[in-house]
């Protein structure tokens, strides 16, 4: 049974951020309507004219009843589905109404409902009431500035990140509200928005002693975590996070002596720019010297964090993808069978289910909506204004941005979360940078070695007294140190454990070590900054798939 099974979602936003809020839903099991308001600009003005935005506005869109109506002339009917409805989604701007229909009224009118409202700027700046358009939302929060690109000023950042977090955001919001609302019976507000999206893929953290984050080059950050092009014309990401990874890349590329020169440090902490863009320039001369293809053999038998730039398009033939389910056939109402991402969250228990959206009329709804359904009824409790995963222990055992990102998500939402860190830290710890305290900050630390018996003694029983465990460790790693989802179920057979890994737990790429640049160029995100195949860009501080 799908994990929100007989929940029922009104989606009123016209944006892609409510668009991939209410899919994760539908995803996961929520009967999700979405409203097209005649009235009103909204997604649905898509031009059939141009393939991409009728197959992105299929993939958004998919597993929801599309009902295209005037609101303005169907308030009694728009609210008789609210009465009935679990979940409401809206994109306004605080001030505006929606066709006649006050949504600051709708927690008051009903008060069992989770209404989830995405704003562009928030609530209350002087920037609420102004149009929620993406692209200035990214120019305001810094990430044009930020973006290097191959030529001086801020550089345009093609990835919808602001919509997509926001849609994120928002359906972490809801899910906890629901959660919420299993114990005290009543709705709650949730607030989101664009900008606070923004910030969250780019967390500015300001003090004399945070460093800032390193300047960056079009195509990477250090001379092994970058992009390189190979004597084919194709280009290779390498992503050497560590000492470890430095050593052996240049030792199968042939210059473990380069490394012994004090003004390299040891190839992750040169002593200067001068010396950093020396390094860089030597193994951009190196990888030359080799096409990709037996580059990518060299760096894969020697385990070393590397992949090979592609294009989206490309990327649906990815060998990994097909193993994970991640490319999928749908039989679309408009486009017929048609390739899509495949559900990006599996839940072992409640698994979901990707369907294509269908066409709904008001008619066809007075039949099948079950109107006058007694959600709840609600009662007022000390409780309501409290956070919603309040009580919730959460052990937070990751490193860098992907499992930090969403511990801190937790603990912003009441958890009690602990992060178990070994005796030398997050790996992200050392450099000191603005996103390890952004995002271990509500958290509780400890530092454990875990291999040692006494150690691992002290994680098991941390691990025994939680809710959940998040991890973002390589497939094996928890097995080999006795925390296999079988031994954690029996210290806590109620125990969530939730893995964020970089490609999978099984398929061709599993054993492969992992980093956000490595699913960038894998599956065409570089390709599509750079804006030519023979030209990718690295984007560096905004991590979007490890943020994601």
């Amino acid at each position: 049974m799908s994990a929100l099974k007989d929940i029922i979602v009104l989606d009123l936003s016209r944006g892609k951020a409510g668009a991939v809020a209410s899919m994760f839903l539908a995803d996961n099991g929520a009967r999700v309507i979405r409203v097209s308001d005649d009235s009103r600009t909204n997604i649905f003005e898509i031009s059939k004219n141009e393939n991409f935005y009728e197959t992105e506005f299929a993939f958004f869109n998919r597993g929801k009843e599309l009902l295209k109506i005037d609101v303005s002339k169907e308030l009694k009917f728009i609210e008789s589905l609210l009465a009935s409805a679990d979940v409401v989604l809206d994109d306004c701007e605080p001030s505006e109404r929606l066709s006649g229909l006050n949504i600051c009224n709708i927690a008051k009118n009903f008060p069992h409902l989770i209404h989830c409202s995405i704003t562009p700027y928030g609530n209350k700046s002087h920037l609420k009431n102004n149009a929620g358009i993406p692209n200035l939302v990214k120019a305001r929060a810094g990430i044009y500035d930020r973006m290097p690109g191959f030529r001086e000023g801020s550089i345009f950042v093609v990835h919808p990140v602001v919509e997509v977090g926001a849609g994120l955001l928002s359906a972490i919001g809801i899910t906890s509200a629901l959660f919420k609302r299993e114990q005290t019976k009543h709705g709650s507000r949730v607030h989101t928005s664009l900008y606070a999206a923004a910030l969250f893929y780019t967390p500015a953290v300001v003090s004399e002693r945070v460093k800032g984050y390193p300047n960056n080059s079009p195509v990477g950050g250090a001379p092994f975590y970058s992009v390189f092009e190979c004597s084919d014309n194709n280009w290779i990401q390498l992503a050497c996070i560590h000492e470890g990874f430095i050593d052996m890349a240049a030792a199968v590329m042939e210059i473990a002596h380069i490394l012994l020169e004090e003004r390299f440090g040891n190839g992750l902490s040169p002593v200067s720019e001068e010396a950093k863009l020396e390094l860089f320039t030597i193994v951009k001369e190196k990888m030359k010297t080799k096409p990709s293809t037996e580059w990518s053999e060299i760096f894969n038998s020697a385990d070393i964090p590397f992949a090979l730039v592609q294009t989206s398009k490309s990327a649906i033939h990815n060998e990994q993808l097909i193993h994970n389910n991640m490319i999928i056939e749908i039989e679309d109402p408009i486009l017929g069978l048609i390739k899509q991402p495949g559900i990006p969250l599996n839940l072992s228990d409640s698994p979901g289910m990707v369907n294509p959206f269908r066409y709904v009329t008001k008619e066809e709804l007075l039949i099948s909506f079950p109107f006058n359904r007694v959600v709840y009824e609600p009662v007022k409790l000390n409780t309501v204004a409290e956070m919603p995963l309040l009580g919730v222990k959460v052990t937070d055992i990751t490193n860098v941005i992907a499992g930090p990102a969403a511990g801190r998500l937790l603990a912003d939402l009441g958890a009690s979360v602990v992060k178990v860190e070994p005796p030398y830290g997050d790996l992200s710890r050392p450099i000191n940078v603005p996103f390890f305290h952004a995002l271990n900050s509500n958290k509780k630390g400890i530092s454990i070695n875990a291999k040692d018996d006494r150690g691992n003694y002290v994680v098991r029983n941390i691990i025994s007294q939680s809710d959940v465990l998040i991890a973002n460790l390589r497939p094996g790693v928890l097995d080999r140190l006795g925390l296999s989802s079988e031994e954690l179920r029996k210290l806590n057979p109620k125990i969530i454990d939730s893995h964020i890994s970089a490609f999978g737990t099984s398929g061709p790429f599993s054993h492969r070590p992992g980093l956000d640049p490595l699913a960038q160029a894998w599956l065409g995100l570089q390709t599509a900054q750079g804006g030519s195949p023979q030209r990718p860009s690295f984007i560096g501080q905004l991590a979007p798939t490890d943020y994601t």
